[in-house]
């Protein structure tokens, strides 16, 4: 699928606060850092078991769509951010989605585009982000 299509989904699924379907654009092995935590990574499951995940980050205004290639591009948006239940005041953030198996596959959030873009030209599709190894019993 192409990833002007990914975003366009994600974007949409955002907008119409459905967290479901945006829970369903996300593959069941996706680490996330979140606009409102930008330093934690979590799953998934994680992220989207939260009542107030969409509540957390509010967009302002439109959403600026960048594909970078077929694996990887950006949101782009002015929002607030909650963290401890109070708003931060409106900041423009570029979501970075990378993609596998036409899903996103790990997504963190930069100030500018030309830091998304750059950091996507560093670490990859990966984005320096692992799954955690299986605990050994």
């Amino acid at each position: 699928m192409p990833c002007r299509v990914l975003l366009d989904q994600v974007a949409e699924a955002y907008a119409s606060a459905d967290v479901r379907a945006l829970s369903d654009l996300y593959d069941e092995n996706a680490l996330i850092c979140s606009a409102a935590e930008p330093d934690a990574v979590v799953s998934r499951d994680e992220l989207f078991e939260r009542s107030d995940v969409l509540k957390r980050t509010h967009i302002v205004g439109a959403i600026d769509l960048i594909p970078i290639d077929a694996n990887a591009g950006l949101l782009r948006a002015t929002a607030r951010t909650a963290a401890d239940g109070r708003y931060r005041p409106a900041a423009e953030y570029v979501w970075l989605l990378t993609f596998r198996n036409s899903l996103v596959y790990r997504q963190r959030v930069h100030a500018t585009r030309a830091d998304a873009i750059a950091f996507y030209a560093r670490h990859g599709v990966e984005l320096g982000m692992h799954q955690p190894d299986a605990q050994l019993v």
